[in-house]
């Protein structure tokens, strides 16, 4: 029966485009994706702005909601409702997103400068 078992586990991860976030916890339907997002677009501009203050003029609010509209989609494709409210994953999945767009923005202007500086 163990070898059963380990079959049909190796048959579910065969497919190396499937992966355990694919479709976690059940399909949701793009509905009920797109229900779970507009319900929490509210979220966003709080954590946008407060961002914005506290990392200056690194990046515009407009470029952190786009950052965090789509982390919230990406959120609410993944949620697990077994283990946090929705409210709190989905700020955090937007807060470290936007973070992160800063992040590469940021980046991305570092190496820019350095090979403009090194060029003939």
């Amino acid at each position: 029966m163990d070898d059963e078992q380990t079959v049909s586990e190796e048959e579910t991860f065969a497919d190396p485009e499937t992966s355990l976030d694919d479709k976690p916890f059940g399909a949701r339907s793009d509905g009920e994706i797109a229900a779970l997002v507009e319900g929490h677009l509210s979220l966003l501009p709080p954590i946008a702005r407060r961002l914005r203050r506290d990392i200056g003029s690194a990046a515009e609010v407009d470029e952190l909601l786009a950052a965090g509209r789509e982390a919230l989609f990406e959120a609410a494709r993944v949620y697990d409702p077994t283990r946090s409210p929705f409210a709190a994953f989905a700020t955090s999945r937007a807060r470290w997103a936007m973070i992160d767009a800063v992040r590469r923005e940021t980046h991305s202007r570092g190496q820019s400068a350095r090979i403009r500086a090194i060029e003939p």
